[in-house]
């Protein structure tokens, strides 16, 4: 999966701050590789 740049997410970031929205914080999601596999063999992905 491609990884955002920190360009894009400061970018994200002022958007959604310029757009009126607090934001308290910024997080990367990861999902580990049990989570994939069980999407891909489930029809999720």
């Amino acid at each position: 999966m491609p990884q955002a740049s920190d360009e894009e997410i400061a970018a994200v970031n002022r958007s959604l701050v310029g757009h009126g929205l607090d934001v308290y914080e910024l997080q990367v999601a990861r999902t580990d590789l049990e989570t994939i596999f069980m999407d891909l063999i489930e029809g999720r992905s």
